[in-house]
């Protein structure tokens, strides 16, 4: 989901599990969906919802 200055992916892991990731958009380029990606944070870089 293009947002502006960030853009938004739901991205599906190996195991099937999904997370959302929100990705600064200084780059231009959106993958088409269904591109293999690599994706890494830093711990202090991202937070979790429960339920």
């Amino acid at each position: 989901m293009y947002l502006g200055t960030h853009v938004n992916y739901l991205i599906e892991l190996e195991k099937g599990d999904r997370m959302t990731v929100r990705q600064p958009n200084n780059v231009g380029i959106i993958p088409d969906v269904n591109t293999p990606i690599y994706a890494w944070w830093g711990e202090n870089d991202c937070f979790s919802i429960c339920n």
